[in-house]
């Protein structure tokens, strides 16, 4: 072949790879000189650089390698250059000529150049910045991030549109954009809603410009909603600024009220929007108060509660803020019912529930509606007319308070002219329910014949005997209740023994059933009247603060052990002013002071000597006759040191000072202290002493809730309010030897509900104090009066009574003495003022004399005492003239 036709053919093979643009390379024999070589290597890397990613995306459907690309086009442009030069250094009289050659392969070039300047938008940093960014969940790290990738695409588009060869800016297309702008579109939805909020919070638009704020809001509430499916930081943030700037927006937003109809004689049922921001003073009704406004949840529909009865079939303007609406309050009764239900024996204010037309039913809506009403009442069987001794107002319902039985049947009778309603009979009934009692669980029985106060194990009574019942458990609302006393003592045989003010005398020989009553609920014991006297019969012996009997122990030597010795007679009751004589089988091993005297709780303690290891037994003798009651063995072992130590409650002791708790809840209202001692026992398990805390270190995770202190050997905790707390026990070498979890509660009765006396308007001078508000029953001089209706978290058999004359609280008369002070619950305190637009009323603590010219409203409030909790409160109008 000769070198004329190669040139050919290979100049033939480069257009074919290059397409339609590829440049010629140039003839071989016309690279004689220096400006010729120029040319040709720098078309030749042209060329090169051209092909590399074009021929790359054309022929094999992927992009080249970014650095081979960037080093290809970079040697063309230098090349390019260098040959630039050389035809103006050499190109002498051919300068144009050598210029045109060279610039034939520019567009090609440029083409490379195009696409190196695409490659080189990268968008990784962007997308990088953003993916950080939607991980910590900053919404505007988000937005500012979002825009800087968008912009990124853009620049990368635009460059790809410079980029010669469809392949080329297909491929460049799906690498990049495609992913980035997938990326992007994620998070397009919160970007959205975080644009809308940023601008009405920004712009201040829900003070500035409502209408815009709404609009905005209204654009993104369905991305909103999109982004609560979304469990991402991202989308958590922004829904809670969106519901904070929603919330914002409604409450700023006007009421707009479309209908007004009334419910009953003192309700109106209002229809509309954004009815949340609707309040009392927005609503006038010409000689009317409204006293509240509840809207629904939605805000569509609101309640509004009037003072008056509204005259029924009468049309009435009311007037919301500027806008007027019609309405007539109609009630046509076609049905009524009594409602099923028990009653307190002896509450006041009470009233029987029944419904009209399926609804609660208001006496004074059927009054002002033209109904007479009547209620009506027979005993439980039907049979004989009870009306008069049930209600105190057949007309409203009102139950009496006194000598009522326990179930009647009751029906209403509504007439309004030809128009009679009777509704069927229904069962009610009436019982203690201050005394919620479910189950009296046990009981104690205290022998006080004598001045003695020995609680019996046996159910014996000696004739002349007295004693009475004490320390009921009780189960009250499901929980058991301590330290209760019976309400009622009956028993079924008088003549064996009877009872009086609860105190039970055996009179003769024989069997009674003692039935224990205690508000609903009864217990059924049987006792028995002998005529044998009590006699020294046996001794039990107990741990020290313990009930379970033991008839042996192990002594340290040099550390005896305390005892509880309890003589019983042959009853197996406890005997007080016993006598026994102690000896010791060998007193050189351990022994016990030679006599001891039983105390009224027919119990004493007696501490062992012990002197010598070995074993002995101890005998306890009555020491009136020397007669052997009861032995008792000791063994007594070498103290051969502490092997173990326990934190162990101290057994709470009825001569505590203060009630202890024997376990590690603690309760505010009763047993607020609980007592440790870190005690030492031997390898034998024999109890040797206890820890003196001096030195050690005690701490409460939370002193709030509990604080501890050590004194001597023993660690008090105490109960400061409702939680939990963990105590911590260090050594003196600040080694942990012990944690307790205290839980500390306060089951003390609170108020949860009262029942006030209904009022009217006052329009004559009087002192107006408690007893205009509250049901109550005068004390004796001196003594606080007795509060009906008020309603307690949990039962008490003890009175709730005021102390009117001093202090203005509400209480429980826990210690029964009639009296406010130190021993009794507070409930609450009572308080009266008056309105800021009322005249001539100013109460004195919680009274007030209402003298002509006084106008306005007086509120009666039952508080949390020393606090601004309201439990209750009712108000009075008061217009004299």
């Amino acid at each position: 072949m000769s070198k004329k036709k190669a040139i050919k053919i290979a100049t033939a093979s480069a257009i074919a790879l290059t397409g339609a643009v590829a440049v010629a390379q140039p003839q071989a024999d016309a690279a004689t000189n220096s400006v010729d070589k120029a040319i040709t290597k720098a078309t030749t890397q042209v060329n090169k650089a051209f092909n590399l990613y074009y021929n790359t995306t054309k022929k094999s459907n992927k992009l080249p390698s970014g650095s081979a690309i960037r080093k290809e086009v970079k040697l063309a442009e230098q090349y390019y250059t260098a040959a630039q030069k050389e035809i103006a250094k050499n190109g002498g009289s051919k300068k144009a000529a050598y210029t045109k050659k060279l610039e034939a392969s520019k567009t090609s070039l440029n083409r490379a150049k195009n696409y190196v300047a695409a490659i080189s938008v990268t968008l990784k940093a962007s997308r990088t910045d953003l993916d950080k960014a939607i991980a910590s969940g900053k919404q505007g790290t988000v937005a500012s991030k979002h825009a800087a990738l968008e912009k990124k695409i853009a620049e990368f588009e635009k460059a790809v549109t410079k980029v010669f060869g469809p392949d080329a800016r297909r491929l460049l297309t799906k690498t990049y954009t495609t992913p980035a702008k997938a990326e992007a579109a994620a998070v397009a939805t919160e970007v959205k809603v975080y644009a809308a909020y940023k601008e009405i919070e920004s712009k201040k638009l829900i003070s500035t410009d409502l209408e815009k704020a709404g609009k905005l809001i209204e654009s993104v509430k369905a991305d909103v909603e999109k982004l609560k499916a979304k469990n991402t930081t991202l989308a958590k943030n922004l829904v809670k600024a969106a519901e904070k700037n929603n919330k914002a927006y409604e409450a700023a937003l006007p009421a707009v009220v479309t209908a007004v109809s009334a419910t009953n004689a003192s309700t109106l049922t209002l229809t509309g929007t954004s009815l949340k921001n609707l309040k009392a003073e927005d609503i006038t009704l010409a000689g009317n108060t409204v006293e509240s406004v509840t809207a629904a949840a939605d805000g569509k529909t609101a309640t509004v509660v009037l003072k008056t009865l509204v005259t029924p079939n009468v049309e009435q303007t009311v007037k919301v803020k500027d806008k007027e609406f019609k309405f007539t309050y109609k009630l046509t009764a076609t049905g009524a019912a009594i409602t099923e239900a028990t009653y307190d024996d002896n509450k006041a204010n009470q009233f029987v529930a029944f419904t009209v037309n399926g609804a609660v039913a208001n006496v004074s809506d059927l009054l002002a509606n033209g109904y007479t009403v009547n209620f009506s009442a027979t005993d439980k069987d039907g049979n004989v007319d009870k009306s008069t001794e049930l209600f105190a107002n057949r007309t409203t319902g009102e139950l009496r308070t006194a000598g009522l039985a326990e179930e009647y049947k009751v029906q209403v009778t509504l007439t309004n002219g030809t128009n009679v309603i009777v509704s069927p009979l229904q069962t009610i009934k009436v019982k203690n329910l201050d005394l919620a009692a479910s189950a009296i669980n046990s009981y104690e029985f205290l022998n006080t014949t004598g001045g003695s106060s020995v609680v019996q194990n046996s159910t014996k009574l000696v004739v002349g005997e007295t004693g009475k019942f004490q320390n009921l458990k009780v189960v009250i609302d499901g929980t058991e209740e301590k330290g209760l006393v019976p309400t009622k003592v009956e028993s079924s045989n008088k003549a064996v023994a009877s009872v009086s003010g609860g105190v039970v005398t055996a009179h003769t020989p024989g069997t009674t059933t003692l039935t224990l009553t205690y508000g609903n609920t009864t217990k059924a014991v049987t006792f028995t009247v002998v005529n044998e006297k009590r006699e020294l019969n046996s001794v039990k012996v107990t741990k020290q603060n313990s009930d379970t009997q033991i008839y042996n122990t192990t002594a340290i030597l040099g550390n005896g052990p305390t005892l509880t010795v309890s003589p019983l007679d042959q009853y197996g009751d406890p005997v007080d002013a016993a006598v026994l004589k102690i000896e010791s089988s060998d007193a050189a091993i351990a022994s016990a002071p030679a006599t001891v005297t039983s105390s009224a709780n027919g119990k004493v303690d007696v501490t062992v000597t012990a002197s010598k290891t070995g074993s002995t037994t101890l005998l306890f003798k009555d020491n009136a006759n020397n007669k052997t009651l009861s032995t008792f063995g000791v063994t007594v072992t070498e103290n051969n040191g502490v092997a173990t130590k326990k934190l162990e409650i101290v057994e709470p002791k009825d001569s505590d000072a203060v009630k202890k708790s024997a376990d590690n809840t603690l309760d505010l209202s009763d047993d607020k202290f609980v007592e440790y001692k870190l005690n030492q026992y031997t390898s034998e398990g024999v109890k040797n002493g206890s820890v003196n805390f001096a030195g050690y270190t005690v701490t409460s995770s939370d002193t709030d809730v509990a604080t501890a202190a050590t004194a001597g050997d023993v660690l008090t905790i105490t109960a400061v309010k409702k939680g939990t707390a963990t105590i911590s026990l260090k050594d003196n070498a600040g080694v942990n030897v012990g944690t307790i979890t205290v839980t500390v509660v306060d089951n003390k009765a609170t108020i949860t509900g009262v029942t006030f006396k209904p009022q009217s308007k006052l329009d004559y001078a009087k002192t107006v104090d408690y007893k205009t508000f509250l049901s109550y029953s005068e004390a004796a001089a001196g003594l606080d009066p007795v509060i009906s209706g008020i309603t307690l978290s949990k039962s008490t058999n003890n009175s709730v009574r005021l102390d009117a004359d001093g202090t203005n609280k509400l209480y429980i008369d826990t210690n029964g003495n009639s009296n406010y002070d130190a021993g009794d619950t507070d409930l609450g305190e009572i308080e009266l003022t008056a309105t800021t637009d009322s005249t001539n009323l100013t109460p004195a603590g919680a009274s007030v004399a209402v003298a002509s010219g006084a106008k306005g409203t007086l509120i009666f409030k039952i508080k949390e005492v020393g606090k601004t909790k309201i439990y209750a409160s009712t108000s009075l109008e008061v217009n004299v003239k």
